[in-house]
């Protein structure tokens, strides 16, 4: 993925106490998992955290996800949860889409961390 490049993605993913088939809006623009440069080598931004950071990203800006109504049509869900409803559905979504535990709380730990800039910036 290039600097400008578009992902789209539609996944299902079932949270703990709640279940969402999670649509992404066509045109959504994010940068892959937000992975600093030199550690590219190690984990790629469009590598294993691609699919949760896209739904971490699009939950950080929009604060709530989107999904299919009956019609559909999509409709806002997951409205208002906050920050830390976000960054707990990464561990989630990643356990879920590649399964492996450990990587998706490595990156948990610096979504966690650093992520207040970004959700100040949106919220």
């Amino acid at each position: 993925m290039r600097p400008g490049d578009s992902a789209v993605a539609t996944t299902r993913v079932e949270p703990k106490r709640s279940a969402y088939r999670i649509i992404i809006e066509k045109g959504f623009v994010f940068d892959g998992a937000s992975i600093p440069r030199s550690l590219w080598w190690l984990f790629s931004p469009t590598g294993l955290l691609l699919i949760p950071g896209l739904i971490h990203d699009y939950g950080y800006r929009h604060d709530q996800l989107c999904q299919l109504d009956g019609s559909g049509q999509m409709v806002p869900c997951g409205e208002r949860k906050g920050k830390e409803f976000r960054d707990r559905l990464f561990i989630e979504v990643g356990d879920k889409i590649n399964g492996i535990s450990l990587l998706n709380r490595v990156a948990w730990i610096a979504v966690a961390w650093f992520g207040h800039l970004a959700w100040c910036r949106y919220n």
